[in-house]
């Protein structure tokens, strides 16, 4: 996993500094979760298998989480509110 993400509108990090949002909210690194609900692949890159992840984000206010899925080779897939 790197240690930032950069979308169209901001660059996420991805530790446990806090982050404020483009709408101002603030959030901060949750959780980073191995999808096991999907099958593990061997990376040759990385010489290991590996699991998309889930990065998840919580909004410090208490209104939900901003979740990163990343596939195996640790590139944004997708960014949502979760």
């Amino acid at each position: 996993m790197k240690s930032y993400y950069i979308t169209k509108q901001m660059t996420i990090y991805t530790d446990m500094r806090e982050q404020t949002a483009p709408s101002g909210r603030k959030f901060r690194l949750s959780a980073v979760i191995n999808k096991t609900d999907e099958p593990e692949i061997w990376v040759e890159s990385k010489k290991e298998y590996c699991y998309k992840t889930l990065v998840k984000f919580i909004f410090l206010d208490g209104g939900g989480f901003l979740c990163l899925h990343l596939d195996y080779y640790s590139k944004l897939e997708m960014l949502k509110l979760c």
